[in-house]
């Protein structure tokens, strides 16, 4: 889609947007050393490194870096140990001649996950004798890309010092892609012709494609503590933590979670961005190891049709629950659609292309923000403000910024507290900071409030708390999964204080709803509300 015209970033009162002097040629990515120098990746496989008004190019690769539709330099990371170990990592996709023409051969490729060292006498370069492949020495040892969307996607760090690496499903975005559509992506010295089954990919623990993997950054290999680890370090399915993903372009690991010990299979709670197909954008939550996310079959609040309905080789969504695809998948903490924000979890939001973000670890912001969830939407313009509960579960989401250019990476300077934001349509890259009276806090606008549904599940009615900071207008309505209106109240008054909601367990004709899953909807105050919940036999 081509970019909408640029707008000055708009931000909540005490924030400040500083624009650091350099338009970079379409940047990626963005991650923070030690001492606080930036590091910005190209996707055409350039990454720089930032300090104040310089910057010096610290990895080249334009030849060996496929720059062509999705694919490119999409992510880089810097080792937890870095001050002993001057580790830096690169995640691209590769240009199978690297000579340096895009367009001569790009219909099909691979991934590649790379590491250096920075040079030991020069700290603005990487020392070249130090490169080592982890994944993707050659074709079939990569993470397949037939299609020129959702290649490999971003890396983040466990607790625990392993490397979590994501990767889209690698599939066309512009029809439903079952397989067969890359036939010259496949076959000796290529991909494994058992992964040509398009979006399925991510629905097969044989493939990279449409997972998150971790693995022992010295190696690339999977740890015997993940979770379907089959003796071989080295094979495709020892290295998976997470799948059923479309494009988990970035995740964050949330503060404080996780072991440090790498035999616990502990990395720790991943947060994470996931690139919708033609209706939803999502972001997810891995906290344990093997989730699957369901994509195909499934995307937004519901089942995929198309996909649903779809006959791949091997793998389809009649293989959901079986012994060689066991988890049951795993719905959204957010669900954006594209069209129509009622319909949205939580409702009053809408969707374009979903960005993982970062959660907020510096000292700079007022404190309602410190352990927030930073993420964006690239088409949509937006970053906002994820606010959950200790157990991960949906509490509201905030607007934090718009027009912001187009964001695709979010990172904390580590020195100053500033949120760094990579805005892919300008080149530019946005430094957002706070220059109120950090401890004084800020006062939050008043807020509509809605509880869980309790109980959940149920085998009938169905309460709910609505916290109301003044009188409004209430509207009470629950929903079926495709969005159709199943019962709804009589519109009242509510007032100040905590009030009751509750549904009886009724469709609009007083007979009993059958099972499922549920959404209650309340529009009170100009804010509107949404909730989940099943209701069981």
């Amino acid at each position: 889609l081509p970019p909408p015209t640029a707008l000055a970033v708009t931000l909540p009162p005490g924030f400040t947007d500083q624009v650091l002097p350099f338009t970079f040629d379409v940047p990626t990515c963005l991650a923070f050393l030690p001492d606080g120098r930036l590091l910005v990746a190209e996707k055409g496989g350039i990454v720089y490194v930032v300090k104040d008004s310089v910057r010096h190019a610290l990895w080249v690769r334009e030849e060996e870096v496929l720059n062509a539709d999705d694919r490119g330099l999409v992510s880089i990371a810097v080792d937890p140990g870095f001050a002993r170990n001057r580790f830096v990592y690169f995640l691209y996709s590769v240009d199978p001649d690297s000579n340096g023409i895009e367009l001569d051969n790009y219909d099909d490729t691979f991934g590649r996950l790379a590491r250096y060292q920075v040079s030991a006498t020069d700290s603005n370069v990487v020392d070249e004798s130090t490169r080592t492949i982890l994944i993707g020495d050659t074709w079939g040892n990569g993470f397949p890309s037939p299609a020129g969307s959702h290649p490999v996607a971003g890396l983040e760090w466990g607790r625990d010092g392993s490397l979590l690496v994501g990767c889209g499903d690698g599939a066309h975005f512009e029809f439903m892609d079952a397989g067969g559509a890359d036939p010259g992506a496949f076959g000796p010295g290529r991909t494994d012709p058992t992964e040509d089954i398009g979006s399925f990919r991510a629905q097969y623990l044989e493939s990279l494609c449409g997972k998150i993997l971790r693995v022992d950054p010295a190696t690339g290999h999977g740890y015997p503590s993940n979770p379907y680890f089959d003796g071989d370090p080295a094979s495709h399915r020892s290295r998976v933590w997470a799948y059923g993903l479309r494009n988990p372009f970035r995740f964050s690991r949330k503060p404080a979670t996780g072991a440090p010990d790498p035999a616990l299979g502990d990395p720790g709670t991943l947060y994470v961005g996931e690139v919708g197909w033609m209706t939803w954008e999502e972001l997810c939550v891995a906290d344990r190891p093997g989730m699957n996310f369901g994509w195909p079959c499934f995307e937004g609040v519901g089942p995929q049709p198309d996909y649903q309905a779809a006959a791949p080789a091997h793998h389809g969504c009649g293989s959901l629950a079986t012994p060689s695809n066991p988890e049951p998948p795993a719905p959204p903490v957010v669900a954006l659609h594209h069209l129509d924000p009622a319909a949205s979890l939580p409702a009053g939001n809408r969707g374009g292309v979903m960005v993982g973000g970062c959660f907020y670890t510096g000292a700079g912001f007022p404190a309602a923000y410190v352990g927030r969830y930073f993420f964006g939407d690239y088409l949509r313009d937006w970053i906002k403000v994820l606010v959950t509960d200790a157990g991960d579960r949906l509490v509201e989401v905030q607007d934090f910024a718009t027009g912001a250019d187009g964001p695709v990476s979010l990172a904390v300077d580590p020195v100053s507290g500033d949120l760094l934001v990579a805005a892919i349509y300008t080149g530019k890259v946005h430094r957002i900071r706070y220059t109120g009276v950090v401890g004084a806090g800020i006062e939050p606008a008043a807020r509509v409030r809605l509880s869980a549904a309790r109980p959940n599940p149920s085998r009938g009615a169905v309460a709910f708390t609505l916290e109301l900071p003044e009188r409004a207008r209430v509207e009470f309505a629950i929903h079926d999964v495709a969005g159709r209106e199943v019962w709804r109240a009589a519109e009242r008054d509510g007032y100040p204080g905590s009030t009751s909601l509750i549904w009886p367990g009724a469709t609009a004709h007083g007979t009993m709803a059958a099972p499922g899953i549920y959404i209650a909807r309340v529009a009170a105050g100009g804010q509107v509300h949404a909730r989940r919940f099943a209701l069981v036999q």
